[in-house]
């Protein structure tokens, strides 16, 4: 069959929602992406960086051995479908299709879902805007092992069953970072997280175990983990700086974690930097291991 033939016929399937997934593209720019306020001390939402594109070229790919070895998705990819699994290396096995995608030019949104269970995206590199998982009742997990960079929001939100948010590749976040009210989460692992632009955010996590950000060097705005039920510890030996980017989201708290009441220990020991105030003492009840570097004031 001639490659454009093919390539029509994949193309008509997705944008009839054919594809076992009921992935569409979504052309439209999310210019305010924070949807839902960040509670306590709320801070003002911004416009992420435009993106361009929301075509529907589809372009199929040989080698995924390497990130820039695969394929496109020109535009969003959105769904508030009925599906159990969301995986964008295999979706459709019944008709034969095989998407491979390691760059989406623009959004990634999976909203109020309520029979989905994993999300994993093996060979996602980069996406040009936002990631928003917000409201699936029944997600478990989300796994993007090769997931690097990306230009707008990181959100997952609303998500009570699910359990694990692993993503050991990511450096940057051009935007601000959001995890928040997601009651069953044990597990949030981002080692290799370096900069966040704007706000980072972990807040309302009941079941909070474990948080993994031990490379985070910059938050460009404030920093806030609060009223986790379960944290015990915080550690962030590479932060240096927070708040101190001007194009971000400011509140009169650069530094906000509070309201951990099984938090034993804060670790910052290389912080220099902080544009406003840091409170680290407000009802956090069994604190006894405090360290702020530059600002090690603050813990008394």
């Amino acid at each position: 069959m001639p490659f454009k033939t093919m390539k029509s016929i994949v193309l008509f399937l997705i944008l009839n929602l054919k594809i076992t997934g009921c992935i569409a593209l979504d052309s439209e720019v999310i210019s305010d992406p924070v949807t839902t306020a960040i509670p306590s001390e709320p801070i003002a939402p911004t416009s992420i960086p435009s993106q361009q594109g929301g075509g529907d070229d589809i372009f199929p790919t040989v080698s995924l051995d390497e990130c820039n070895d695969g394929a496109l998705w020109a535009g969003s990819i959105t769904t508030q479908e009925k599906i159990e699994q969301f995986n964008m290396t295999m979706v459709d096995d019944n008709n034969g299709i095989a998407l491979h995608y390691t760059l989406v030019e623009q959004n990634i949104s999976v909203i109020a879902n309520d029979t989905l269970l994993e999300m994993t995206m093996p060979r996602l590199c980069e996406v040009g805007g936002s990631v928003k998982i917000d409201s699936n009742v029944t997600l478990l997990s989300v796994s993007f092992p090769k997931f690097v960079s990306m230009g707008g929001l990181l959100s997952f939100q609303h998500n009570q069953s699910l359990e694990s948010i692993l993503l050991p590749e990511l450096v940057s976040v051009s935007f601000g970072a959001a995890v928040i009210n997601n009651d069953s989460l044990d597990v949030v692992s981002m080692p290799q997280l370096t900069t966040v632009y704007d706000f980072f955010v972990v807040n309302f996590n009941n079941a909070l175990h474990t948080l993994v950000v031990s490379s985070l060097e910059t938050v460009g705005g404030d920093l806030q983990i609060a009223d986790n039920g379960l944290l015990e510890s915080i550690s962030l030996p590479n932060l240096r700086s927070v708040g101190l980017e001007d194009n971000a989201s400011f509140s009169d708290i650069s530094i906000k974690i509070t309201q951990d009441p099984m938090l034993v220990s804060i670790a910052l020991p290389n912080l220099e930097t902080v544009r406003n105030a840091i409170d680290v003492l407000t009802d956090n009840p069994i604190l006894n291991e405090c360290d702020l570097g530059f600002y090690q004031a603050r813990c008394m």
